[in-house]
């Protein structure tokens, strides 16, 4: 998926993180204002409106969202909540986003995609009309 995003530029969270660095002129400026960037499109309002500005972009599922669903997933503990509410914020101090290369086609791969789903469910009908 994040290949795939990454294919197309207006679905791209670095050059979200690079827009809110340029408003900086010292590292600690840029470091300051790409957490908040980050903060806006995740964790911003709290509870319980968390993710309600979430954004599908290359660079945000793939670093934000996948993890934090697999640690809390995962997580065994009676404070999970606070553990995920940990990961959301260390993920927005800590700068960067990480790389992935770009599809050289992408439209030859989501009709890939598409036809692998639609294969497996041209025997199902999604919806099923009653007479």
């Amino acid at each position: 998926m994040g290949r795939l995003l990454a294919s197309h530029p207006n679905y791209d969270l670095q050059k979200w993180v690079d827009f809110a660095r340029k408003w900086g002129d010292t590292q600690e400026e840029k470091d300051y204002y790409e957490s908040n960037a980050k903060r806006l499109i995740t964790t911003w309002g709290g509870d319980p409106v968390n993710d309600y500005s979430d954004r599908v972009w290359n660079g945000l599922i793939r670093d934000y969202y996948v993890p934090r669903w697999i640690n809390y997933h995962n997580d065994t503990t009676n404070t999970k909540k606070q553990n995920m509410r940990k990961f959301e914020e260390s993920w927005i101090l800590t700068p960067g986003v990480s790389k992935i290369k770009p599809y050289d086609d992408p439209f030859s791969v989501a009709k890939e995609i598409y036809d692998t789903f639609d294969k497996e469910n041209s025997e199902t009908p999604i919806i099923t009309i009653e007479e």
